[in-house]
C-alpha cells in the first residue's frame, strides 16, 4: 500500500500530519495517489483558516500492511493546499469528520477509518456548535470523489490488511482531535 502524508503548519500546535493510505505499489500509483489528495484537499481548501498552510509532501512511502514496514519509497512533486477561510479559527481540538467505510469485517467489526480535517472556523460553525449545512456540503463531494477515484484504503494495523474504501460520509458534529489540545 501506499501512504501519502500531507503537512500542515502555521497554527499553534503544528506541525499536524494527516497521511491516508492507497491500494498500490508502483511509481504511477503512487502519484496518482497523491494527486487525488491534492485534489480533495484544494477542493475545501475554503473550509479551512486561512493561518493553516498545507502540502501533500513528496514523499510517497510504499508500505508493507503485514509488518507496516517501509518497501519503497518515490519522490513525487509537492502539492500546495492554500486554504482562504477568514473567519475566526475554532479551538484546535476542533475538528472536521470523514468518516471512510468499507464493507469489510473481520471479528464481527467493519474495518472503518477516519480523516480528520482541521482548522475549521466560526463560518463553517452553526449555533448550537455542530458544523454548519454549507460545511457539510462542500465536504461531502469532495470526499465522495476522493473514493469513486483513487484506491482509497482503511488500514488495521491490528489485522495487518488493508480494505478499500467503498463511501464515505462527513460527520454532522466537530470531532475532537486529542493530540492538537495545544
Amino acid at each position: 500500500m501506499i501512504r501519502i502524508t500531507t503537512e500542515w503548519n502555521g497554527v499553534q500546535g503544528s506541525p499536524y500530519y494527516t497521511n491516508m493510505f492507497f491500494d498500490g505499489t508502483l511509481e504511477a500509483e503512487a502519484d496518482a495517489a497523491a494527486t487525488a489528495v491534492g485534489v480533495f484537499w484544494t477542493a475545501i481548501q475554503d473550509q479551512i483558516d486561512t493561518a493553516l498552510e498545507g502540502e501533500v509532501l513528496a514523499e510517497h512511502a510504499v508500505i508493507d500492511p503485514t509488518t507496516g514496514q517501509v518497501t519503497d519509497l518515490f519522490i513525487g512533486t509537492p502539492v500546495t493546499i492554500n486554504c482562504s477561510n477568514a473567519g475566526a479559527a475554532l479551538p484546535p481540538a476542533t475538528q472536521g469528520l470523514i468518516r471512510w467505510r468499507t464493507g469489510i469485517y473481520v471479528g464481527g467489526r467493519e474495518v472503518r477509518g477516519r480523516t480528520f480535517v482541521p482548522s475549521p472556523t466560526e463560518t463553517s460553525n452553526d449555533a448550537p456548535g455542530v458544523p454548519s449545512a454549507a460545511y457539510i456540503a462542500d465536504l461531502q463531494p469532495a470526499a465522495d470523489t476522493l473514493v469513486s477515484s483513487s484506491g482509497l484504503v482503511v488500514w488495521s494495523r491490528a489485522n495487518g490488511q488493508i480494505a478499500v474504501v467503498t463511501g464515505a460520509q462527513v460527520w454532522q458534529q466537530w470531532a475532537s482531535m486529542r493530540s492538537r489540545r495545544d
